[in-house]
């Protein structure tokens, strides 16, 4: 017996960009998507919102629980824009067999009442209670040559106090003409 009640509000869905994109960052983009529905959302309902989760499907999702490590421009923006909504703890794992949004990116025939009744009620896991959900997004280890990680560079100086008349002369003048 169903607990919770489970109904599409809003649905957006976007086309990979013709320029070439790693999946890591393209599921970064869909989930700055989905950060900003959830804003416009929110705004327009007259509903007061206890609890809120973001469901995505993918295991590339690592970046957005990490705040120590410094990232590139494009990945810094997105994780800026997830991290002024969202926390780690609101993030959940579905398996791409039972994420409903692939209907969106993927399709369907208008002969299939089943998906769309799938796209508007979401899998039935959802509607059966929290103890049935899969724990928050796993964070993946980021390796030190990922490619959407800024590279550190530390530059250091020295200077030297001239000692012998030489190194005074040496300072003053470029070359010994």
């Amino acid at each position: 017996m169903p607990t919770n009640t489970v109904n599409a509000v809003m649905g957006k869905s976007r086309l990979a960009p013709i320029k070439a994109m790693s999946i890591p960052r393209l599921e970064l983009a869909a989930a700055v998507v989905a950060v900003k529905l959830y804003q416009l959302v929110s705004q327009e309902l007259d509903l007061k919102i206890d609890e809120r989760y973001f469901w995505t499907d993918s295991m590339s999702f690592r970046l957005h629980k990490n705040e120590t490590r410094r990232f590139k421009t494009f990945v810094a923006n997105r994780l800026s824009v997830i991290h002024d909504v969202t926390s780690p703890a609101d993030w959940r794992y579905v398996p791409s067999e039972l994420n409903p949004a692939d209907i969106a990116s993927r399709g369907m025939l208008p002969n299939a009442p089943e998906k769309l009744e799938y796209w508007l009620h979401g899998p039935e896991f959802l509607q059966t209670g929290k103890l049935n959900w899969s724990q928050s997004v796993q964070s993946v280890a980021i390796l030190d040559n990922d490619t959407d990680i800024k590279q550190e560079c530390s530059t250091h100086a020295t200077q030297m106090k001239p000692d012998t008349p030489l190194d005074r002369l040496m300072i003053r003048y470029s070359n010994w003409h």
